[in-house]
């Protein structure tokens, strides 16, 4: 039997790397906080940050400004507390887009799927506006939107390449149990392969194995500062009702960020397919399952040759786990005449394991 196995950004979070939206978010506002407090004045495709009673004037003339908003070295590690410091000292980000906005707004309860989901979420808005004959905004906001995107994956990729998987990863033992156990099961005599599917942009999960393993490791989202293999950040559902009337609109600034459109500048995608083609199991570490990513899930998950699908799951505590809710994301995935067969896939809890056992 072939093993399928998707890493997501929990594979990472469960290693202790600083991967998350938050993390990035933090990062970034730092390094906002950084320049205005050196030159009282930022500025990039996500935001202009400007002395509030001095904003008309030119950005070099900043005469009689308030001390340093914020102490070298004692940067606050909460995002929100770092923009309302700014706001409190009379500085006013003006956001390039009104999806960045938002996302600022909502800054504690988004993730990496969140954003993409919002992303697409706009696109829709868009797209109706568009059909309006009364709205003449559409097509400007669009190309602000997306040159917003543009600068977030920018940004996301300097601050993803500051982490050194060497120093700041904790291999666990757990998970090493796993993958032992998955090898096991994995007959290389009968040419049985394991592929691993990273949907993360760090290699992390390449430190569990050696060049002697039976294993394809592909990172499907790309790899940071790997221009034959760059990133892709998007959405990927286009098994939403909107998606295709987007793509009939014939405007191809709406699908610049469509991940069927990344995944054609390698070979990844196909690749995937084609280990698809005979019989395997899938084991799901880390992984969020969200709709983002449907257009390659839906594949794995409904097809003909994939006889289990094993989730991994999060311990919140001793006595709480994030199993349902992970086999709730993975029903999406099915179409209603496909439930039934993803009830005979999928694990059940009893039958399940942690990525990481909990430790309090």
């Amino acid at each position: 039997m072939n093993h399928v196995v998707l890493i997501g950004n929990g594979f990472d979070l469960a290693h202790g790397l600083k991967t998350s939206y938050m993390d990035f978010i933090l990062w970034y506002m730092k390094n906002i906080g950084e320049n205005v407090e050196n030159a009282q004045f930022y500025e990039d495709d996500i935001v202009k940050v400007v002395y509030e009673e001095k904003r008309e004037l030119n950005p070099g003339y900043y005469q009689d400004l308030p001390k340093p908003i914020f102490q070298k070295g004692q940067l606050s590690n909460s995002p929100k507390e770092l923009f309302k410091n700014l706001v409190a000292k009379k500085y006013k980000p003006l956001f390039k887009s009104r999806f960045i906005e938002e996302l600022f707004l909502t800054i504690n309860d988004s993730n990496w799927v969140d954003i993409e989901y919002q992303y697409f979420s706009w696109l829709v808005w868009l797209y109706k506006a568009q059909l309006d004959s009364k709205f003449k905004n559409a097509k400007s906001m669009l190309l602000e939107l997306n040159k917003s995107y543009t600068e977030i994956i920018i940004q996301l990729e300097k601050y993803l390449s500051l982490i050194d998987i060497n120093r700041d990863m904790n291999p666990k033992d757990d998970i090493h149990a796993h993958f032992a156990k998955i090898k096991n099961n994995s007959n290389i005599l009968k040419n049985e392969k394991i592929l691993i599917v990273n949907f993360n942009y760090t290699n992390s999960v390449n430190e569990y194995f050696d060049q002697n393993d039976n294993i394809d490791i592909i990172q499907i989202h790309g790899r940071l500062n790997d221009s034959k293999n760059p990133i892709v950040f998007g959405y990927g559902d286009e098994a939403d009702k909107y998606y295709d009337e987007i793509e009939k609109l014939n405007d191809n600034e709406y699908l610049r960020f469509m991940k069927s459109f990344g995944y054609a500048k390698t070979s990844n995608y196909q690749d995937i397919i084609k280990f698809l083609n005979s019989d395997y199991e899938v084991h799901i570490m880390g992984h969020s399952c969200g709709l983002s990513d449907r257009l390659l899930l839906k594949r794995i998950f409904e097809n003909k040759h994939c006889s289990k699908i094993n989730i991994y799951y999060y311990e919140i505590s001793e006595t709480e786990t994030d199993y349902i809710n992970k086999y709730m994301d993975i029903s999406r995935h099915f179409s209603i005449d496909k439930k039934e067969i993803m009830r005979e896939k999928i694990t059940t809890k009893n039958h399940s394991l942690p990525l990481v056992k909990y430790k309090a």
